[in-house]
C-alpha cells in the first residue's frame, strides 16, 4: 500500500532539501562566512613604527593559516583569501607588541592594509621603594622626592631612591585626626628657592594642590593652597590630580577621573583643557619639547605634541600600569604600585 503525502508537504519538504543545500554553501572552513562563497582575493599593505613612522622590515602578517614577512619597505602580500569574510589578523615582530584585529574583506583585492605596532621599551634599571603605593616621582636640584598614598607621606629620597626621611602629607593634622592622600609631584623654582608641588585629595573628596618651600634641611615649608576647578560630577566635587609637571612657564596636571589634561597657571587656574589620547591618564612628564603621558586602561607610553598636544605615537612599556612619570637627564621615570612599590628608570631610543 502506497502512502498518501499531501501535495503542500512535498512542497515543503523539497524547499528544506533546497534550503540545506544552499546554506551549506555558507560553510567555510577557517573563518566565518557571511555571503555565498566567492574567489579568493589578495590582502597587501605596509607595517609602520607607531612613533617614527617608518616601515618595519621583518614583521610576519598572519590572515588565518597563511603568513609573510615584511620586505625592506615594510611591505606584505598575501593572496587566496576568502572574499565576503571575516578574518583574524595577527601582526608580531622582536620588540614589538603583538597586533591583533578581525578584517573584513569585501568581494575585492584589499591593497592598503597598513599596520601600525607600538615598539617595546624594558626599563634599563629599577629600584624597590620603601613603600607599597608609590604616587609621584619628581626632583628639586639633585634631591628626588616621592608620595605614598598607602601611608600619606612625602619622601625624601636618595640617589638609589631610598628614603632618607619623611614628612606627612600637605594638609594633614596629626596624630591621624585628618591626613591627605598625595598623588603627583613636580618642582619648580624662584630665584635661589625650590618649591615642591604636591597633589592632594581629602577624604571629604576635596581636593588641593599645594606648593611648599624646600628648605635646607629638606624640610618643607607651606606657602600656599590652591583648590582645584569643579568636577564635572558635581558642584562639590573638585577634580583629582593624579600627576604633575611643569614646562619651565606653567603648570601641567592629568586626571584619571576626569579623563583630561589641564593646563594651568602658577595659581592653579586651568588656562587650556586637552583630550588625551587614551583614557584615564595617570601621569605625565615635560621633557624640554615635548610631553609624555600613561595611562591607568594600558601600558603604552604616549608621546604628546608639545605645542597642542595631540599623539604622535606610542611605545609599549614593559611595565605596567604606571604613574607619577618624571623626565630627568634623557631617561624617563616612572612609579608602579605593587607588594612592593618600585621605580622604574627607562631609556627612549
Amino acid at each position: 500500500m502506497t502512502a498518501f503525502i499531501p501535495r503542500t508537504i512535498q512542497s515543503l519538504s523539497c524547499l528544506v532539501i533546497v534550503s540545506f543545500l544552499f546554506f551549506s554553501c555558507f560553510k567555510k572552513q577557517g573563518h566565518e562566512a557571511i555571503g555565498p562563497e566567492l574567489p579568493n582575493y589578495t590582502v597587501s599593505g605596509r607595517v609602520f613604527h607607531s612613533v617614527t613612522n617608518e616601515p618595519l622590515p621583518g614583521a610576519r602578517v598572519i590572515i588565518e593559516d597563511q603568513s609573510a614577512l615584511t620586505d625592506s619597505l615594510g611591505q606584505y602580500t598575501i593572496s587566496n583569501v576568502p572574499g565576503g569574510a571575516s578574518h583574524n589578523v595577527t601582526v608580531t615582530k622582536a620588540y614589538f607588541e603583538t597586533f591583533e584585529t578581525i578584517l573584513l574583506l569585501g568581494y575585492a583585492d584589499l591593497d592598503s592594509f597598513d599596520i601600525i605596532l607600538g615598539k617595546i621599551i624594558y626599563f634599563s634599571d629599577r629600584f624597590q621603594g620603601p613603600y607599597r603605593e608609590p604616587n609621584g616621582l619628581c626632583w628639586t636640584g639633585d634631591n628626588p622626592w616621592s608620595s605614598d598614598g598607602l601611608r600619606k607621606r612625602i619622601y625624601r629620597l636618595n640617589g638609589t631612591l631610598n628614603w632618607v626621611n619623611y614628612l606627612d602629607s600637605p594638609g594633614s593634622f596629626p596624630p591621624k585626626e585628618k591626613y591627605t592622600t598625595p598623588y603627583g609631584l613636580t618642582a619648580t623654582q624662584e630665584g635661589e628657592t625650590r618649591y615642591l608641588w604636591v597633589s592632594v585629595a581629602f577624604d571629604d573628596g576635596a581636593a588641593y594642590t599645594y606648593k611648599s618651600a624646600v628648605r635646607s634641611d629638606a624640610t618643607l615649608s607651606t606657602e600656599a593652597r590652591y583648590k582645584t576647578p569643579n568636577s564635572v560630577y558635581g558642584p562639590d566635587v573638585t577634580v583629582l590630580l593624579d600627576d604633575l609637571t611643569y614646562d619651565g612657564a606653567h603648570l601641567w596636571s592629568c586626571s584619571a577621573r576626569e579623563h583630561k589634561i589641564y593646563k594651568h597657571q602658577n595659581d592653579m587656574n586651568v588656562i587650556e583643557t586637552y583630550d588625551p589620547p587614551d583614557e584615564r591618564p595617570s601621569g605625565i612628564a615635560w621633557d624640554g619639547s615635548n610631553f609624555w603621558l600613561t595611562t591607568q586602561r594600558s601600558n603604552r607610553l604616549y608621546l604628546l605634541n608639545g605645542d597642542n598636544l595631540t599623539s604622535t605615537g606610542y611605545y609599549v612599556l614593559q611595565e605596567s600600569p604606571v604613574t607619577g612619570l618624571e623626565y630627568r637627564d634623557g631617561f624617563l621615570w616612572a612609579c608602579k604600585h605593587g607588594r612592593t612599590g618600585w621605580f622604574y628608570k627607562y631609556r627612549i631610543e
